[in-house]
């Protein structure tokens, strides 16, 4: 019985545990309050900023304040890159960077087919 009581304490805290940090991750994530958008383009990139895990783009013709942001794939500034947003966040503040965006686009890109650099060139 003893035996049994321990097992079953060792389990409750290890469930809470884990959920303790499922919630963490899930309230650290930048796309907590993000909203869902369908965006697409093609676009050169104008500026990046690496934070090592997502790369910050400004694209050519993105509207005012507006940046993509991506994980692993870290276009260059010059490369045309086909891009999709799926979400989009207002105001966001980054602390690695420490810098404020007026607007996120997250999305994922490929280089474009046209593009003065490829992947096979880095």
């Amino acid at each position: 019985m003893h035996r049994l009581v321990s097992i079953t304490a060792f389990a409750l805290v290890f469930t809470l545990t884990a959920c303790a940090k499922v919630e963490e991750a899930a309230v650290t994530s930048p796309l907590v309050g993000a909203e869902q958008i369908d965006e697409r383009g093609e676009a050169r990139v104008l500026e990046t900023l690496d934070t090592g895990r997502y790369t910050y783009l400004k694209l050519d013709g993105a509207p005012e304040g507006t940046w993509n942001v991506v994980m692993g794939s870290k276009p260059r500034e010059g490369d045309l890159v086909a891009w999709r947003g799926y979400a989009e966040l207002y105001d966001f503040r980054s602390s690695s960077l420490d810098r404020s965006f007026p607007r996120l686009v997250f999305s994922s890109v490929r280089h474009s087919s046209n593009s003065k650099h490829t992947e096979n060139s880095r």
